[in-house]
């Protein structure tokens, strides 16, 4: 077999190309970093120790190109790759908001955590504004309870939270009645899957989640909707077509549009509880739940859950509604950029008439088939959008509320 020659070339020639492939490959990286920044795809990341326990907790930091100062940031305390998922991205750009995702120590201190990272963050960006950022904190399952506890721990910057698979069992009620007051004025959604195993709704009657624990949180007076997955075990299935209009809806009501973040934190204002909704319950296993404006007799009666607007009322009652004959489908057209919306499913023969909402707000009517519109409505990410249906005997059916996908 023919032997390979060997290298001849000098030692100092040999290190010189050396020393320049390393001065390419690096600049090669540097490019790739710096086009990665370019693209959106920066990722910042801390660590920070826990003051009792002597644990590491970890947080990364994604911010929306284009976006300065942003407005406040989402903050999930269990799922470090949460500023890694596109559709979470779509929607921090879309609210100006940032993207932090955790790996926090659930028995540390996680307010301390949070708090000393934004800092961190702050100089490390030279972004003044992260240090001040309102949060909304997210999460599933264990994770969706260290949300809770961390907007009971941070209230005053707390816009709002939302969880699934999780209850809220674990929040403290009894420990502070002062700090629970607090806490009192940040809206909480929590999303569980009937057959959830975690929340109990299919076993005996006493532990039912929301005969045990719900009661608990309304006499607390706490702004917190219950909402149910019907079929869905421990999974997070369909939680954003109701967690994110709502979490929408309060930042409108709660951020004030004009406050600059690098200026301080704002002061976030108090949805009265009067001005809210309320859903019962009771009523969510029938095709067109019950939903009311707040009333103080009924919200005595454990048995309603709170809404923070009548939009986020008529999505939760399509939300919870239970065997719905009927379903919205959403198709983005690439041609115009808007939606077509349509009504599908078991369809009575007997429909008067079929409104189509954007949240609470009727954006198409149709009183014959096809039950369809093609509508520019859709402008946010957040924008749901729900179909309901009347009868001629004035009987209503409701679709669930369906997010509008991205247009391409």
């Amino acid at each position: 077999m023919p032997s390979h020659p060997r290298c001849a070339w000098p030692p100092p020639l040999l290190a010189a190309l050396l020393a320049l492939s390393l001065i390419l490959v690096n600049a090669a990286h540097a490019a790739a970093d710096a086009q990665a920044a370019a693209d959106g795809d920066a990722i910042h990341e801390v660590s920070v120790e826990d003051p009792r326990r002597g644990t590491e907790h970890r947080l990364r930091l994604w911010l929306p190109p284009g976006v300065e100062p942003v407005r406040g940031a989402i903050i999930q305390p269990m799922f470090a790759g949460l500023v890694e998922r596109a559709d979470y991205r779509r929607l921090a750009a879309d609210l100006e908001f940032a993207l932090i995702g955790c790996q926090l120590d659930r028995r540390g201190d996680m307010a301390h955590a949070v708090t000393t990272a934004l800092k961190q963050f702050a100089r490390e960006t030279g972004r003044p504004e992260i240090e001040h950022l309102p949060l909304i904190a997210s999460g599933f399952s264990a994770g969706g309870g260290m949300a809770i506890r961390l907007g009971y721990h941070l209230p005053e910057r707390m816009i709002a939270v939302w969880s699934n698979g999780n209850p809220g069992i674990g929040l403290p009620i009894d420990a502070d009645p002062e700090q629970l007051a607090r806490y009192r004025t940040v809206p909480t959604l929590t999303v569980n899957g009937s057959r959830d195993p975690f929340v109990d709704y299919d076993k005996a009657p006493q532990r039912y989640w929301h005969n045990a624990h719900h009661p608990r949180i309304r006499e607390a007076r706490l702004q917190w909707g219950l909402a149910m997955q019907w079929g869905h075990a421990h999974v997070y299935g369909r939680t954003n077509d109701l967690a994110w209009p709502f979490i929408a809806e309060v930042i409108r009501l709660r951020l004030p549009e004009d406050h600059d973040p690098r200026t301080g934190s704002p002061t976030l204002r108090t949805i009265p509880e009067q001005d809210g909704y309320l859903g019962d319950i009771r009523t969510w296993e029938t095709p067109f739940p019950t939903i009311a404006p707040f009333d103080g007799d009924k919200v005595a009666d454990t048995s309603w859950t709170w809404l923070p607007t009548e939009g986020t009322a008529i999505l939760w009652r399509g939300f919870t509604a239970r065997n719905r004959p009927i379903e919205l489908t959403i198709t983005a057209d690439a041609e115009d950029g808007g939606h077509t919306l349509t009504v599908e499913g078991d369809l009575p023969e007997n429909i008067a008439e079929v409104v189509f909402h954007r949240i609470g707000q009727p954006i198409g009517r149709r009183d014959s088939p096809p039950y369809r519109i093609h509508t520019d409505a859709l402008d946010r990410v957040t924008d749901a959008a729900i179909a309901i249906v009347t009868l001629d005997d004035g009987s209503q059916l409701t679709t669930a509320p369906v997010l509008p996908p991205p247009r391409e």
